[in-house]
C-alpha cells in the first residue's frame, strides 16, 4: 500500500507548482521532474511468525525514494520513474532500484479518456486501497500493481470513473525448462500470467461507491467492493474483497471497515478493522484492528503513526514514517 500511498499523493501536487518544470511551451506542452521519498519502517513486537518469522522484537525499515520525468506534447504524454527501495521480505533488507513506470499515453479526442501503454499502474492499483484509512498495517486488496506491456484506458463523465487495463506475462522469476513458473523473484510488481482488472463507480465529494475486478491468467480472479462516506469532520469506509483462485486453498474473503475523525485542518485520527478468511484453510484466518494518527503541517509533507494489534497468526506491529513529495 505505501507505494500507492505516495503515487496519490504526487498525483495531486505535480499539476502544481511542487513539480520542477524543465521545459514549458506557450502551446502548453511540458516536461517536470517529480518525487518523493518516506522515511521509516515498522517495529515488531515480541511474538512468533512476523515478517522475519523469527523470535523477538525486530525493526524493518521500509525507506523508499522515488524520482522521475514526464511530459506532455500536444495530446501525447509520457512518465519515466525510477524507485530505491529496501527488499524487507528479505534478510538483509538491502536498497535495490528498479524501474517503476516507463509508459506512453494519448488522450483521446472529445474527452472520450486516454490510452497508456508501457510499464504502468494497472487500472485497479490506482483505487484499490479506497476504503480503508490506514496507511499499510491493514490487510488489503492482492491486486496487480505495476505490470510490464500494459494497456490502460480511464475516462471520467461527472463524478463517474472508468479505467480498465490489460498486462501480457510479465518478466519476474525463474522458469523451469518446460516452462512453467518456479519461483518468483519480486524484482518488479510484475505477475506471471496476463492480467485484467479494471473499476467502474462513483466518485462525489461525500460518497465514494465502486466495484473492482481481477483476473490472472492460471491464477483466479478477484472482485471487490469499496465506499467512502464523508461527513463533516467524519468519514467512514469500507472494503469487501472475494479472491477465487484455482488452487482451492488460497480461496479468501478480505473485509476492511474503517472510520476517521479531523481533529484539525492538518490532524486526523482513524481506526480501522480488518478480517481475512480462507474457505478452505481456516488455520490461517487472521484479523486486525489498526489506530492511527496523520499529521500534515505542509501540503506535500505527511508524518504518520499506527499500530496493528489483535492479529493471531502475525505480530502486533507499530508503523512510523514521514512523506514528503514535489
Amino acid at each position: 500500500m505505501k507505494k500507492v500511498i505516495l503515487a496519490v499523493a504526487i498525483a495531486s501536487v505535480c499539476g502544481a507548482a511542487n513539480a520542477a518544470t524543465i521545459y514549458k511551451n506557450d502551446n502548453g506542452d511540458y516536461a517536470k521532474v517529480y518525487g518523493g521519498m518516506e522515511i521509516g519502517g515498522t517495529y515488531a513486537l515480541d511474538k512468533e511468525n512476523h515478517i522475519h518469522k523469527n523470535k523477538g522484537n525486530a525493526y524493518i525499515d521500509d525507506s523508499f525514494l522515488t524520482i522521475g520525468i514526464k511530459g506532455q506534447t500536444g495530446d501525447f504524454y509520457a512518465k519515466f520513474e525510477l524507485d530505491a527501495e529496501r527488499q524487507n521480505w528479505t534478510l538483509d533488507n538491502q536498497m535495490r532500484l528498479v524501474i517503476d513506470k516507463a509508459y506512453v499515453g494519448y488522450e483521446l479526442p472529445s474527452k472520450m479518456g486516454s490510452l497508456e501503454v508501457g510499464r504502468t499502474d494497472t487500472a485497479y492499483d490506482h483505487v484499490d486501497a479506497k476504503g480503508s484509512f490506514a496507511n499499510e498495517l491493514a490487510f488489503e486488496v492482492s491486486e496487480a500493481g505495476d505490470q510490464d506491456n500494459t494497456i490502460k484506458y480511464q475516462n471520467q463523465f461527472d463524478s463517474w470513473k472508468v479505467a480498465v487495463s490489460h498486462s501480457l506475462e510479465g518478466f519476474d522469476g525463474v522458469m523451469k525448462d518446460d516452462g512453467t513458473p518456479d519461483a518468483y523473484s519480486y524484482i518488479t510488481d510484475s505477475r506471471y500470467g496476463a492480467v485484467t482488472n479494471g473499476y467502474v463507480g462513483y466518485f462525489g465529494k461525500s460518497l465514494t461507491a465502486f466495484a473492482g475486478f481481477e483476473t490472472v491468467e492460471d491464477r483466479g480472479e478477484i472482485l471487490s467492493a469499496h465506499g467512502i462516506y464523508k461527513l463533516d469532520k467524519l468519514a467512514f469506509g469500507a472494503i469487501m474483497s472475494k479472491a477465487d483462485f484455482d488452487n482451492d486453498s488460497k480461496d479468501s474473503l478480505t473485509t476492511v471497515l474503517s472510520a476517521s475523525y479531523k481533529l484539525t485542518d492538518k490532524v486526523k485520527g482513524y481506526a480501522v478493522f480488518s478480517r481475512k478468511t480462507l474457505e478452505n484453510n481456516s488455520a490461517k484466518d487472521d484479523q486486525n484492528i489498526v489506530v492511527g494518527a496523520e499529521y500534515k503541517p505542509e501540503r506535500n509533507v505527511k508524518l504518520v503513526a499506527e499500530g496493528a494489534f489483535g492479529a493471531e497468526k502475525a505480530s502486533d506491529v507499530i508503523y512510523a514514517k514521514a512523506y514528503y513529495w514535489f
